[in-house]
């Protein structure tokens, strides 16, 4: 099995690439350090707290994908296969969320600071302006509450081409787009 990194967004910045290039590939394991984490990727909005989140399955042919969504300065985290039926209590396994389909998309996951968006509502306001390529306002009366009081976040939203139940996700049509509080999310 080889741990596969399908998207990755650091605040509002895509570094899938970086966070690939990460991956232990003799161990299959990513280990981060969210204290020095930025030492590691691109910057933006320095001095702001930010959050990271990746997408990520245990191998080309796995239809399982799961979340990883944590702030900045939270402690030292390690992605491996936990083994058949276990799971790292600091994912979110995708399929467990509510699918809400547009007309030919669908977001796989979305996350408002480190929180994954789980509300039905929000998802279909936000599955709405996908559809519709309208901009979505972030903010927290948007987003279902404030996760992290005080603190600007950043949505992030993964999303691409409907995935049937039985069908793997395709990595290759996997969009990402993100937006601070207090701006609108643009669709790609």
């Amino acid at each position: 099995m080889s741990l596969q990194i399908l998207g990755a967004c650091f605040a509002n910045l895509n570094v899938t690439v970086q966070i690939a290039n990460l991956v232990d590939t003799s161990a299959n394991t990513l280990t981060l350090n969210m204290r020095n984490v930025y030492e590691s990727l691109p910057q933006t909005y320095r001095g702001d707290m930010k959050t990271l989140t990746i997408l990520f399955r245990y191998s080309d042919w796995d239809k399982s994908v799961f979340l990883f969504a944590q702030n900045e300065n939270t402690g030292k985290f390690k992605i491996y296969n936990a083994g058949k039926g276990k799971k790292l209590d600091f994912v979110v396994d995708i399929s467990l969320l509510p699918a809400i389909r547009g007309r030919t998309n669908q977001i796989y996951a979305a996350c408002y600071a480190s929180r994954a968006i789980a509300d039905p509502a929000v998802l279909g306001k936000l599955t709405h302006a996908m559809n519709e390529k309208t901009a979505y306002p972030v903010g927290n009366s948007s987003l279902g509450g404030d996760p992290w009081k005080g603190i600007d976040k950043f949505l992030n939203v993964y999303y691409g081409p409907i995935v049937m139940p039985g069908e793997k996700l395709d990595a290759n049509k996997l969009m990402l787009v993100a937006a601070r509080e207090y701006q609108d999310l643009q669709w790609s």
